[in-house]
C-alpha cells in the first residue's frame, strides 16, 4: 500500500530537515575571526603646543596597543592642522596586557610638528592598523601663542 499524497509530503519535509538545519546554522565562510588587539582608547588626550620652529612645536600622543597579534601594527595620524606633519610608528609582532593595578604599558606614539600651523582648537584621529583590522579614536590638539 502507498502512503497518501499529504503522508508523502511530510515524510519529504522531514527528511530534508536535517539539511535546511544544517544550511541555516553553519557561519558563513567568509567571517573574519575578531581581532585579538585593541588600541587603548586615548580620546581623553589633550596636547597645547605653540607653533613656529622650536621645542614646543614638537610633541607626541601616547597610542598603546592591547591584547595578543602576529603581525605588525602601524600607528598614523590624520586630520592634523594645515602645515602640520606626523610620524607614526610601528608595532612588531607581540603582546600587551593591563597590569594588575590597571596601568597600561605604552608600546606605540605618535611624533607630530606643527611649525605653521594656524592657531585654533583641532581633532587629529590616531590610528592603528594590522592591514585587515582598522581601529581608531580623534584626540584634542589646541594651537596657541601660549601654553
Amino acid at each position: 500500500m502507498r502512503p497518501s499524497h499529504p503522508f508523502r509530503k511530510a515524510l519529504g519535509v522531514l527528511a530534508a530537515l536535517p539539511l535546511i538545519l544544517l544550511l541555516t546554522t553553519a557561519p558563513p565562510a567568509s567571517a573574519s575571526p575578531p581581532p585579538t588587539w585593541t588600541l587603548y582608547d586615548g580620546s581623553a588626550q589633550y596636547v597645547c603646543q605653540t607653533p613656529g620652529n622650536n621645542p614646543g612645536s614638537f610633541g607626541y600622543y601616547l597610542a598603546p596597543v592591547l591584547g595578543e597579534w602576529t603581525t605588525t601594527i602601524s600607528l598614523g595620524m590624520t586630520d592634523l592642522p594645515p602645515g602640520s606633519t606626523s610620524q607614526g610608528s610601528r608595532i612588531p609582532p607581540g603582546s600587551n596586557h593591563p597590569h594588575e593595578d590597571g596601568g597600561v604599558t605604552v608600546n606605540g606614539w605618535i611624533g607630530y610638528n606643527v611649525t605653521t600651523a594656524p592657531l585654533g582648537l583641532y581633532h587629529p584621529r590616531i590610528s592603528a592598523t594590522d592591514g585587515v583590522t582598522s581601529q581608531s579614536y580623534l584626540v584634542t590638539l589646541e594651537i596657541k601663542q601660549r601654553c
